[in-house]
């Protein structure tokens, strides 16, 4: 029985492998990232050489984005730098072995409130479909895209300013034992220049105390969350305090924004015994007699 299920499951395998074919991507761009000075109102142009690698015919696509990154998170947005971008061409067609050259332009404004920006080409190849009808059936094609992004850093001659704003936070109020707490910091660069920005925080309890740390690059403009997380142990009980600094600052000396709040842990053990003694004063009010009884052998 079970040979015959084994040379069942092989034969499926065999037709899945013959109908849905796999269809890989290789793409290649040089060069790999763009370091760029301006002034006001002044033009780069640059290209970027794009070469098919793989077997089959690519469909590629450009766009421009300015993009966020702290550390955990990568997010693409369509202002700031991305409105200084264009692009000549967003749509190619690649075969085997080919390559084209994408041409693009940055042009900075006639007001440069910038000295640090970050942009990104994002280049995009997907396979192109065929569908082989030779044998009267429908072939099922799989694609396999690939992305590529080319940073663009671009220095400009704007004031050195340095602020670093906290817009909320997300703290939980009430963790259980070996549940993962995340404390998110809704933070924005006002200024003009990257910043490295340190989230340092201290998590004090009756019993405890620990310290956790994430640290992130943000470029003007950029608005995310910078998070830590915390999971606590068996031992963990009681009230906490949770004091996150946060700290920036590389031109005109560290600054730090501080935030504190308060969450409850409960451990897992304490909720089980209560539930087992709300159990048994449930019992003993209603006068159900437990099914285990105890009797002593009389000598």
């Amino acid at each position: 029985m079970k040979k015959k299920l084994l040379s069942i499951l092989l034969v499926a395998v065999y037709v899945l492998v013959l109908v849905l074919p796999v269809s890989g991507a290789g793409l290649l761009a040089s060069p790999a990232k763009f370091n760029i000075n301006l002034k006001s109102s002044q033009t780069f142009t640059g290209s970027v050489n794009v070469q098919n690698t793989g077997k089959g015919t690519l469909q590629v696509t450009v766009d421009k984005k300015r993009e966020q990154n702290n550390g955990k998170i990568t997010l693409f947005a369509d202002d700031g730098i991305a409105q200084w971008i264009s692009v000549d061409t967003t749509n190619i067609t690649l075969n085997p072995g080919e390559t084209k050259t994408i041409n693009f332009k940055v042009t900075a404004p006639s007001t440069i409130n910038y000295s640090d920006a970050f942009g990104v080409l994002v280049i995009k190849a997907t396979p192109v479909s065929k569908q082989n009808s030779s044998n009267g059936g429908i072939a099922v094609v799989v694609k396999q895209g690939v992305e590529l992004l080319i940073p663009l850093i671009v220095g400009l001659p704007g004031p050195i300013t340095e602020s670093i704003g906290l817009s909320g936070q997300d703290i939980p109020w009430l963790l259980l034992t070996y549940m993962p707490g995340n404390f998110n910091y809704h933070i924005k660069n006002n200024g003009t220049v990257m910043e490295n920005v340190t989230a340092d925080s201290q998590i004090n309890g009756w019993f405890n105390n620990y310290n956790i740390k994430t640290s992130g690059k943000v470029y003007p403009g950029n608005d995310y969350y910078i998070q830590n997380t915390w999971t606590p142990d068996i031992y963990d009980f009681g009230v906490y305090t949770v004091e996150t600094n946060l700290t920036y600052g590389q031109y005109n000396g560290t600054k730090t924004i501080t935030q504190k709040d308060n969450m409850i842990v409960i451990p897992i053990w304490l909720i089980i015994l209560i539930l087992v003694i709300l159990a048994t004063w449930i019992m003993r009010k209603k006068g159900v007699k437990s099914p285990v009884v105890i009797q002593r052998r009389k000598e």
